[in-house]
């Protein structure tokens, strides 16, 4: 039954939305930055000197929205990143290596709802926490599951070692 595997990585149709939004509007602020226009909306005039910086910032703004949308397109096909629970640890995927927490060090899980997101906080050896996502879990199911899966096995752990404590 265990170790139980979790995929556990972004979405592809929002990072190909991402990397479209980006993609059409880095060329946009970057032909308005060399071609110096001024801005004019709705009776805001900014003079092109000026408009210059507006437009700089805005192209390198779309162009770091461009680098992690490609990212994320690499992380949603070519990486293949699960969580893990076992009897005695969570492996939580990284960028380099996998986070391993042994199930007796999580101190607190917690859960915040931001409007539709949801993240679930595991507090870990003396205040460290790591925060996971629920849109990067395949569906709301398998976040569900998870979650319960592992608040089952902290609850074990902590029985487990408070018998070998007695």
């Amino acid at each position: 039954m265990l170790p139980i595997e979790y995929p556990y990585r972004p979405k592809a149709t929002m990072m190909w939305l991402c990397l479209a939004v980006f993609g059409i509007g880095l060329p946009f602020f970057v032909l308005a930055l060399f071609k110096g226009y001024a801005i004019n909306l709705h009776g805001l005039y900014v003079e092109p000197r000026i408009a210059i910086y507006i437009h700089a910032v805005l192209a390198a703004f779309m162009g770091t929205g461009l680098l992690f949308s490609i990212d994320g397109l690499y992380s949603a096909y070519a990486r293949k990143d699960k969580i893990l629970l076992s009897f005695k640890t969570l492996s939580i995927p990284r960028k380099k290596k996998n986070l391993e927490i042994p199930l007796t060090v999580i101190e607190n899980i917690s859960e915040l709802k931001v409007k539709r997101q949801e993240f679930l906080t595991i507090r870990y050896d003396g205040g460290r926490r790591m925060s996971l996502d629920a849109s990067l879990f395949a569906d709301q199911f398998t976040y569900e599951q998870f979650r319960g899966s592992l608040k089952r096995h902290l609850f074990d752990a902590r029985q487990k070692s408070r018998r070998i404590a007695s």
